[in-house]
């Protein structure tokens, strides 16, 4: 088979976009760099519990992704993850870590917060203590409280007694409505002896 100037032209070209392609997905996609450590270093972080974060979730310093979640696992006093962030961004040693929900059912990440703007920066190896981080609460003990009354009523015995007080708020307005509707079918209207403002239980009487 005798290759023509033509096909070696487009066979050139297409090798030529197929390894675009290629650079594309191990450096813009696959991030090949960032998983073998290449320009990234890594800061351990201690917390007294996962608070739902796992390998792979987002690490944000002043709401830019600046690293990953290398690892999870236990520690004889709690949790620590090892973050791998990138070298580029200077980050100051003195902050706070703490664990946030992108949305209500989202994945957790980290999000490094300084508290002052001078300092030293982070390192390769430096650990961020229990003291300094935070976890958000459990969502079981969101909702155990939430089904609770204001005064740690078990769940319904509030609920009850607010729907007991509307129906009782309910009932004068219910007989003043029938009084009403008896007087315009006879054309006169009842007498009624005075009775104090907060007398409700008391029935109207009838025409």
């Amino acid at each position: 088979m005798i290759l023509t100037r033509r096909i070696l032209i487009q066979i050139a070209i297409f090798a030529l976009v197929a390894i675009a392609a290629l650079a594309v997905m191990v450096f813009g996609y696959m991030r090949l760099p960032e998983m073998l450590g290449v320009g990234q270093y890594r800061v351990i972080l201690q917390l007294p519990e996962t608070g739902g974060l796992y390998p792979r979730g987002n690490v944000t310093y002043r709401g830019a992704q600046v690293g990953t979640v290398d690892s999870v696992h236990l520690t004889d006093t709690g949790v620590e993850a090892v973050l791998s962030l990138d070298s580029k961004v200077e980050i100051p040693a003195d902050l706070t870590a703490e664990i946030h929900s992108v949305s209500s059912v989202g994945e957790q990440y980290v999000q490094l917060i300084p508290r002052s703007g001078s300092g030293p920066a982070l390192k390769d190896g430096d650990v961020i203590p229990q003291d300094r981080t935070t976890v958000p609460t459990d969502i079981n003990t969101v909702l155990t409280d939430t089904t609770r009354g204001p005064a740690g009523d078990p769940p319904g015995e509030s609920q009850d007694g607010n729907r007991r007080g509307l129906r009782r708020g309910w009932r004068p307005r219910a007989r003043v409505a029938q009084a009403g509707q008896r007087q315009h079918h006879t054309g006169h209207r009842c007498p009624q002896e005075p009775r104090p403002a907060d007398d409700v239980d008391r029935p109207i009487q009838a025409c």
